[in-house]
């Protein structure tokens, strides 16, 4: 037997609503996919005209085209720098609320620490004192 997965709320998840799922396919087609196409079409055909036209140089193409295969790069570069622009801010709000709380564990680890060391030597007083005792009656007894 198929087991259903469930929501967050225990109930099952139902397939795609064919309705919503219909609206969202025109949707990307309209907003999405018919731009994009369009301005593919129009990129081409102004290449297509520029070329067979006889508008400018090699040269002057050539820098055209390096110019194009750049944006994409600038444009990731841009990207990366406002991340890291963001990161930084948000580091420094990280810092500036930060330091309390880290106190606050710290206090907590430090009080851990001599709880820890006062139950270590409650445990280990009476060994300490029974050896005492033995090595002092030897002592005593003049075994040493």
């Amino acid at each position: 037997m198929k087991e259903q997965k469930l929501a967050p709320t225990g109930k099952p998840l139902r397939g795609r609503n064919p309705l919503t799922h219909k609206k969202h396919r025109r949707e990307m087609l309209r907003q999405v996919l018919l731009p994009l196409g369009l301005a593919l079409v129009v990129i081409t055909a102004a290449a297509v005209w520029l070329g067979v036209s006889g508008v400018g140089t090699v040269e002057r193409w050539s820098e055209i085209a390096v110019l194009l295969l750049l944006f994409p790069v600038i444009a990731l570069g841009l990207v990366v720098l406002a991340l890291l622009l963001g990161l930084i801010y948000a580091v420094s709000m990280v810092l500036q609320i930060l330091p309390p709380y880290a106190r606050m564990a710290q206090d907590a680890i430090v009080r851990i620490k001599k709880q820890v060391e006062t139950g270590a030597e409650i445990s280990a007083k009476p060994v300490i004192q029974i050896q005492s005792f033995i090595a002092m009656i030897e002592a005593l007894l003049g075994r040493r």
